[in-house]
Parts: C-alpha cells; sequence; structure tokens
C-alpha cells in the first residue's frame, strides 16, 4: 500500500451515533411520563432531543463533506509532487 493511500484512511466519523442515546433518553422520558411526569415538560425534553438529533446529523454530514475536501486536496497535490 503506498503511502498516498494511506492518507485516505482517516476516520470520517469521530464518535458514535448519537440517535441510539437519543432514543434512550425518549424512551425514559415516556416511562417518566406514566410514573406521572407532566407531559408538557416531557414533550418540551423530547422536542429538545429531536433538535440536537437533527444538529448532529447535520454535523456529521458537515465533517464527511470537509473530509471529502481534504481527499480531493490530497490528491491533487500527490498529483502534482509526481
Amino acid at each position: 500500500m503506498s503511502r498516498h493511500s494511506k492518507l485516505r484512511e482517516h476516520c470520517r466519523c469521530p464518535c458514535d451515533y448519537t440517535c441510539p442515546y437519543i432514543d434512550e433518553a425518549v424512551a425514559a422520558i415516556e416511562d417518566a411520563i406514566s410514573y406521572g411526569l407532566h407531559a408538557d415538560v416531557a414533550y418540551e425534553i423530547t422536542q429538545q432531543l429531536e433538535h440536537l438529533r437533527e444538529m448532529n446529523d447535520e454535523l456529521r454530514l458537515w465533517g464527511v463533506e470537509e473530509a471529502t475536501s481534504v481527499d480531493r486536496l490530497n490528491d491533487a497535490a500527490y498529483t502534482l509532487r509526481s
């Protein structure tokens, strides 16, 4: 494997997907509702978690796009050096 191809092996997602953790939090809130947590409070918390899910997805996509840009620049630099 050439040094150039090793440059392309960088990680695209530096952390786990957070959606399963958000799902667990939403389930815990739903359980709390059944034990008496006020539904309006639970709804607000759930909405905040869903907003967090959307923001995390946008950030992840942005990171992948940035990593792809780095790959293109590395390819161009490698081509110029060759």
